[in-house]
């Protein structure tokens, strides 16, 4: 009986273990979302002002399989519109004012793939980012 219980707590601790050491693995790896680091380009008022900041998985191949989910906070200038699709955030229109406008970006993501045995997989160590950028309009 002895026997018995002494491998049946071998084999939960190393169960433990195990999902313990896969969560490190990954955090090693550090699979992670990530804005771009690109500096807005600056505008002129009355100009037509188009940029483009995206989003990616880092080190993960198959970072087309999750969903991004984009929000900001900051003050755009008056004729300037931020949409979102798919991995990319676009910063466009006709400014009608000028100054520095700072504008926080954050991205979540979510998996939308499924291992062998149907359960959603996502394999990362977090599941966000936020970054700021500098909108400049003369």
């Amino acid at each position: 009986m002895k026997k018995i219980l002494l491998l049946l707590s071998f084999f939960s601790i190393l169960t433990a273990c195990d999902a313990i050491l896969d969560e490190v693995v990954e955090c090693i790896v550090n699979r992670r979302p990530v804005l771009s680091n690109n500096k807005l380009d600056s505008g002129r008022n009355d100009t037509y002002y188009s940029n483009k900041i995206w989003a990616e998985i880092k080190n993960e191949p198959k970072d087309d399989n999750y969903y991004y989910n984009f929000s900001y906070r900051g003050d755009l200038p008056n004729g300037i519109n931020i949409i979102f699709e798919d991995r990319e955030v676009y910063i466009e229109g006709v400014p009608r004012e000028t100054g520095r406008f700072k504008i926080t970006i954050h991205v979540s993501v979510d998996a939308r793939y499924y291992n062998e045995d149907g359960d959603i997989e996502d394999p990362l160590c977090s599941s966000s980012d936020s970054k700021t950028y500098t909108l400049i309009i003369r």
